[in-house]
């Protein structure tokens, strides 16, 4: 079978993804390997759940091309169909090549359970694809502001989103309105109901949330938890293109949540192109709905949890139940 690589592309690549029904059969693999440098992110995810079945080595190299994908949903996806067995700090030491890993970590693998504590409900979660993380479906810390939702979530044994994080799980719930996904509640059963999905959408694409970024000294801090009713947070350089604001398609953004390029649609799909405000010191991270668009906001205020009406989601490991980065 061939791909047109033009707009087509994409729906052409979904339907014959659809089409192998979990089972590859004569699959023309040239064809799909035509389709690894697709200019569309969601091509290019089609390509590694394609190659996931193959188990050639041919294959196996495809797969690690698009590991090292620049955007973050393929890169991830094709990481966890290549080395389902390793945690997120793990997989990136494998990916960046340190030498020998591959060997020494072969043998100090352990089997790790997808259970989660029982103090979690999993049927009130969402699976975020390829971060080995889940969602709850609702907002958790509502009316606070960014510093007393983590506390809030920490109480629930619970942590913010990422803007990555968010960004994957926005996707998701907008493909799976669309028809092009669906969403897994944390006991890996699709979500079916459409009220349930109709209200998921309502609260994931139409409310303002807080997002675990804090810019400081022109470095981003992250992955925060609460230790000794104190909050820490990892110091990261940041890795961000875009030096004004700017519209970006969802399909176009970094391992940090930034876009890596601005989007050229006109107009712009509400949905899919979201305003992206760069980071700004001692401001934080947020996901905001205007009137007229929906927006990733750096520069927000952390004390400020009014002009919006920003609340937040809880995260939790599928594995530990902490924020573990992944």
């Amino acid at each position: 079978m061939s791909f047109d690589l033009s707009n087509e592309g994409k729906s052409q690549a979904l339907q014959y993804l659809n089409s192998l029904n979990g089972v590859v059969r004569d699959v023309d693999f040239e064809g799909v390997v035509d389709l690894k440098d697709h200019q569309s992110p969601n091509v290019r995810y089609a390509v590694a759940d394609i190659l996931s079945n193959c188990g050639t080595r041919e294959s196996r190299d495809i797969l690690k091309q698009l590991a090292r994908d620049s955007d973050g949903f393929v890169s991830s996806r094709a990481q966890r169909i290549l080395y389902p067995e390793l945690n997120f700090v793990d997989l990136q030491k494998l990916i960046e090549g340190i030498p020998n890993f591959g060997a020494e970590r072969q043998e100090s693998v352990e089997e790790k359970s997808l259970e989660t504590k029982v103090m979690y409900n999993p049927e009130e979660f969402i699976i975020i694809p390829g971060q080995r993380k889940m969602i709850t479906k609702y907002p958790d810390a509502k009316n606070l502001d960014w510093r007393d939702s983590h506390f809030a979530l920490s109480e629930n044994g619970l942590y913010m989103p990422r803007i990555d994080t968010w960004l994957i799980h926005y996707r998701q719930v907008i493909d799976a309105k669309n028809g092009l996904a669906v969403l897994l509640n944390g006991k890996h059963e699709e979500i079916r109901d459409e009220k349930e999905l109709e209200k998921i959408y309502d609260a994931v694409c139409n409310h303002g949330v807080w997002l675990d970024a804090w810019f400081k000294e022109g470095k981003m801090e992250t992955i925060h938890t609460v230790k000794n009713g104190k909050l820490n947070g990892n110091l990261q350089d940041i890795d961000c293109r875009m030096s004004e604001p700017c519209f970006f398609n969802i399909d176009s953004f970094n391992v940090q949540g930034f876009p890596t390029e601005v989007s050229t649609a006109k107009p712009y799909d509400r949905e899919r192109d979201l305003m992206f405000l760069c980071p700004e010191d001692d401001h934080v991270a947020k996901f905001v709905i205007n009137k007229g668009y929906r927006a990733i906001v750096c520069s927000g205020i952390p004390d400020d949890c009014e002009t919006f009406n920003v609340s937040t989601f809880g995260c939790v490991d599928i594995t530990s139940g902490g924020n573990d980065g992944s």
